[in-house]
């Protein structure tokens, strides 16, 4: 991911009399954004994130078709206009005497200022003044995506870990849940094909959760669920772990319940006597809840009829049963004679470590020739240091200390250290010096400056670039001047553009079009 943020708003205003009589009606809005615009990695499993919600709240959550609202891959525009359809659907829920509450699901990526749909950006302090004004008595946002904690930040919450919890069951007010720090990135697995954390929501919400065993699922039950089971299941991965925050303002009586298992379709049940880790998928492989159980611990999970795969995982073995879950059934699960049992291989971990070796240089302080095969360098052109280089057609060094030119093609495969020029293209690894051709290409980074019909710097750096088309891979800092000019990254400085695009800019963005994923400055143009 990439990518995992959760905040979950929760507003409960003082019910009337009769709010325990009134019937109830849930909406929910799942949004899935894969793109995150430009500079973002895209997500592979936002899609099935968002699926596995809507089908645990329609099964389990009291959501209907009706009710239920799936936007994927929506720009900001689409997704306002979807909440505002839904807002008038939930007043005229409320003034016909329903008790309406309502389920904002995003997953996708974000940043310190909140929600990235595709190259647009939804703010957190517009979506919780959303929230605040909506009709709905009980306003929950999970929103699946990284740098979460930043959520708590802007709103001025104080973060606390899970478990620290002291009458939770008096939950009343508001409420606000990250899934990962300000810091930390939210992670996807391909094995769960999804996060990790909305992965572990959903088998809490399907029963995993239930600690008591009432047969319900609330808020705090499958917040606690969820926060163990990510900071376990993240802590060996390259990233690793994530730790769940949230901010409590609450008071009165009550718990949101998000889960009563008792309306589930089918329900498998697992018998105290079974423990360990299980994993329950479906034929095709998707996990619908992959969880720790103790032994002791009698366990339910509401599921989909339809026929299940339950595998048991220690560190020798998997073995695997199979069921077939009928409306309506509950079916108790007990492993039998027939299961597949496989053996685990041992695994034996080694620390990768990627050596380049170092070429032994040639150091020819003047080159001259025709093509590489013609000229002072010879053979040697991978590996030779030259200081002056001239070739009417191709020059080809391992690095420049001081100048080349050519009157086609100019290759320094690691560094130039001065000047490249050439008639045709210019092209070298990192670039601390300048760089003028047809077209002028650094595939590390820039430390100076680029002319060129073309110019590209792969990968940023800091300097000046100019030409007809420009290319910045990573954050710049300096001037961007061309007719057509787009940064990945971040612009610290001045981007000067007949059409402009940028990550973000931080400085000035002048040009006829302007588009910028944030700027902070100032951006002035025809259309901005």
């Amino acid at each position: 991911m990439n990518a995992l943020l959760v905040a979950l708003t929760l507003w409960a205003s003082a019910p009337p009399p009769d709010a325990a009589t009134r019937p109830m009606r849930r909406y929910l809005l799942a949004t899935a954004s894969n793109d995150g615009g430009i500079g973002k990695a895209r997500l592979r499993y936002s899609s099935d994130d968002a699926q596995g919600v809507v089908s645990v709240m329609k099964s389990l959550g009291g959501v209907s078709d009706a009710t239920l609202r799936v936007l994927t891959e929506p720009d900001t525009g689409r997704f306002l206009s979807t909440l505002d359809e839904m807002t008038e659907r939930m007043v005229a829920a409320r003034d016909s005497g329903y008790r309406v509450e309502f389920m904002l699901y995003y997953s996708g990526h974000s940043d310190e200022e909140g929600l990235l749909l595709g190259a647009s950006r939804l703010r957190y302090s517009r979506l919780r003044r959303m929230f605040e004004t909506s009709p709905a008595e009980i306003r929950l946002a999970v929103l699946d995506a990284c740098a979460s904690g930043a959520a708590l930040r802007a709103k001025g919450g104080v973060r606390k870990q899970a478990f620290r919890i002291e009458g939770a069951e008096r939950l009343r007010g508001q409420a606000f849940l990250t899934s990962s720090r300000a810091e930390e990135v939210s992670q996807e697995s391909d094995k769960l094909k999804g996060s990790f954390f909305t992965q572990s929501f959903v088998a809490g919400l399907r029963g995993a959760a239930d600690a008591d065993a009432d047969s319900r699922v609330t808020l705090l039950e499958a917040y606690r669920y969820a926060y163990g089971e990510t900071v376990e299941k993240t802590s060996s991965t390259r990233n690793g772990p994530q730790h769940p925050e949230f901010d409590l303002d609450l008071s009165g009586s009550g718990d949101v319940v998000l889960a009563d298992l008792s309306q589930s379709p089918a329900t498998l049940e697992f018998p105290t006597d079974i423990g360990g880790r299980l994993e329950i998928s479906d034929p095709e492989g998707v996990v619908a809840a992959d969880l720790e159980k103790a032994v002791g611990r009698k366990l339910s999970i509401g599921l989909p009829p339809g026929t299940w795969r339950v595998a048991s995982v220690n560190s020798s073995r998997k073995r695997i049963g199979r069921i077939e879950l009928l409306p309506g059934s509950r079916h108790l699960f007990a492993w039998s004679p027939m299961d597949s049992i496989v053996a685990i291989e041992p695994v034996v971990t080694t620390k990768s470590v990627t050596v380049e070796l170092d070429t032994p240089s040639v150091h020819i302080p003047v080159n001259f020739g025709f093509v590489p095969p013609y000229s002072f360098n010879r053979d040697l052109g991978l590996r030779v240091v030259n200081n002056f280089s001239l070739d009417v057609f191709m020059g080809e060094a391992a690095r420049i200390d001081g100048i080349q030119i050519s009157g086609g093609f100019a290759n320094a495969t690691k560094s130039v250290n001065g000047w490249q020029i050439a008639g045709g293209v210019a092209r070298t690894g990192d670039l601390r010096g300048t760089q003028i051709s047809m077209a002028s290409l650094a595939d590390g980074t820039m430390a100076g400056s680029q002319y060129g019909i073309g110019a590209v710097a792969a990968k940023g750096g800091y300097g000046f670039q100019a030409g007809v088309a420009t290319w910045l891979g990573g954050d710049f800092t300096g001037y961007q001047s061309a007719v057509v000019g787009v940064a990945t990254g971040n612009v610290n400085g001045l981007q000067s553009t007949v059409v402009g695009w940028a990550g973000g800019v931080r400085g000035a963005q002048l040009a006829v079009v302007n588009i910028a994923g944030s700027v902070t400055g100032v951006q002035a143009g025809v259309v901005n």
